[in-house]
């Protein structure tokens, strides 16, 4: 599988090898949106870390409130409110669903930035959307991190 990242704030991370330990996590699926309720993980170096699933549940977090599934190939990923997003880098990477179909992740935070904001808290929110290379939005499990 072909996987391309972008970045924002221009700092090359791997956010999988931020994310070690682990905690698994019991999604709503009602409203695609999965509430943390697990251990956190073990991330010395992230302020923020995750592992987020295509219908939004985090498998793994750190200083990770909730995830939600806006539309297809869209996530919001809320972050507890002691994180600054403004000047943060954020790494966000797409995990390998074995479908052999590359896919690509793009990361706006603040959501703020976005002209149209998909996101409910967007001071607090990562905005990810990921999509075929031809651009088709497609649900996929990705790792984010902030350092």
């Amino acid at each position: 599988m072909h996987v391309r990242t972008l970045l924002a704030g221009g700092a090359a991370l791997l956010a999988a090898t931020t994310l070690s330990g682990g905690a698994v996590m019991a999604a709503d699926g009602a409203d695609d949106s999965a509430q943390v309720q697990a251990l956190t993980i073990q991330g010395p170096y992230a302020r923020a870390a995750a592992l987020i699933g295509p219908g939004a549940d985090v498998q793994l977090y750190k200083q990770v409130e909730l995830a939600h599934r806006v539309a297809p190939g869209t996530y919001c990923v809320e972050v507890h409110p002691d994180i600054l997003l403004e000047r943060a880098a954020i790494a966000v990477t797409p995990t390998d669903d074995g479908s052999g179909v590359p896919v690509i992740a793009r990361v706006a935070a603040p959501a703020t930035v976005l002209a149209d904001n998909p996101c409910p808290t967007p001071e607090h929110s990562i905005a990810v959307t990921i999509t075929e290379p031809d651009g088709t939005p497609r649900d996929s499990g990705f790792y984010v991190a902030i350092p």
